[in-house]
């Protein structure tokens, strides 16, 4: 289902050490953003070239996927598409 959202903040999770499965591993850096849709903040990591094309403000195309019984909503992609 397409949505129009708002970006509310852009950042970066730095490279850090996590436990997974029977050891720890490093998991490399990643870009994240903080989206506003439907009165709700979401969290999302997208490709590097859709990261620098937005801005913190931006009013953005989105594709979420909804619950089946809890109505949660979960960022598929984001525009352009």
């Amino acid at each position: 289902m397409r949505v129009t959202g708002h970006v509310k903040r852009k950042w970066v999770i730095p490279e850090h050490r996590e436990w997974q499965g029977k050891a720890y591993v490093t998991v490399l850096a990643k870009n994240a953003l903080e989206v506003n849709v439907e009165n709700r903040s979401l969290q999302f990591c997208p490709v590097a070239w859709k990261y620098d094309r937005v801005n913190e403000g931006d009013e953005i195309d989105i594709v979420v996927q909804r619950g089946r019984f809890e109505g949660e909503l979960r960022i598929l992609d984001i525009g352009p598409f």
